[in-house]
């Protein structure tokens, strides 16, 4: 997402672009039609950087499974579902990372942190605890 050369997002940025294009254009040919503008940083907030992963249709279940990298201090996503809104932020702090799931009251969802440890969180509330910064990669 960084990169500044052919196929990074800032190739578009640098060549005058304000909105995802389409395909990329690289000296004069299209080198792609895979449709960045349908997927991209927004399909990598949710999946990768909030972790959000469906297990059960309609959201009834769902995993918590973010990736800190070392250059990203934050992450807000929030997601509308069926059964009501999921939201997952996270921000470094002095010695660790502060993390913060709202579950809808009806979702059963697990937080998965960077060394695999599970932690069921609690439905219908706001679950606010801790990751050492010490475990992420």
């Amino acid at each position: 997402m960084l990169a500044k050369g052919f196929p990074g997002y800032l190739h578009m940025i640098d060549r005058g672009a304000t909105t995802l294009w389409e395909q990329w254009y690289y000296e004069k040919a299209m080198n792609s039609h895979a449709h960045m503008m349908f997927t991209g940083p927004g399909s990598t907030l949710f999946t990768c950087f909030a972790g959000i992963h469906l297990l059960k249709a309609g959201y009834a279940e769902t995993e918590i499974r973010p990736v800190f990298p070392r250059k990203l201090d934050w992450v807000d996503a929030v997601r509308d579902t069926p059964q009501g809104r999921l939201s997952v932020r996270w921000r470094r702090e002095a010695g660790g990372i502060a993390v913060r799931v709202s579950v809808p009251p009806t979702m059963k969802s697990v937080f998965v942190g960077p060394t695999g440890e599970r932690r069921t969180l609690e439905s219908g509330t706001e679950n606010v605890f801790r990751v050492s910064e010490g475990t992420v990669r």
